[in-house]
């Protein structure tokens, strides 16, 4: 009976986080779209400008996995939510249902073009290394103390 209820609290606990989660991106996501516009019109750039433009592409929240033998702590799903204010980029990243919290993230451009390297630490110290292949599309890593690199891929599912 006692194992019963503690399922049960957990249960319930979990879906109050998810719940809370789901708010709380929704809040993230719909605070940075009023914040910006993407450009219109293509026009020679200084590498300033380029730089808030790509800053501006990834502007949005991603979903994907972690690729992996075995469960990473809470599942394979991710969630990284970006959003651009004053020419700088914020970051929240968490598990996908759970919920999302913020994370120190560095940017930086390498190469021609719009194709950013995002790295930043999280919650639990994981080093993630990010790339944007192409629109809409992060490949990288997802490092979690002595494990070796995991690849992990998340797709923008929303501005």
């Amino acid at each position: 009976m006692a194992l019963t209820n503690s399922l049960t609290n957990t249960i319930q606990k979990r879906q109050k986080m998810k719940a809370i989660g789901t708010i709380l991106v929704l809040f993230m996501v719909t605070a940075g779209c009023s914040t910006a516009t993407p450009p219109t019109t293509l026009m020679p750039v200084s590498s300033g400008d380029m730089k808030l433009a790509c800053m501006q592409t990834l502007r949005g929240t991603w979903e994907g996995m972690i690729s992996a033998n075995g469960m990473p702590p809470g599942g394979w799903g991710r969630t990284l939510v970006l959003l651009v204010r004053e020419d700088k980029l914020y970051a929240n990243y968490g598990i996908t249902g759970i919920g999302v919290s913020p994370v120190n993230i560095s940017f930086e451009l390498t190469g021609e073009g719009c194709r950013p390297t995002l790295r930043f630490l999280t919650q639990v110290n994981t080093a993630v290394t990010l790339t944007l292949l192409k629109d809409g599309w992060l490949s990288g890593t997802f490092r979690l103390g002595e494990w070796d690199p995991k690849p992990m891929n998340l797709k923008k599912v929303g501005r």
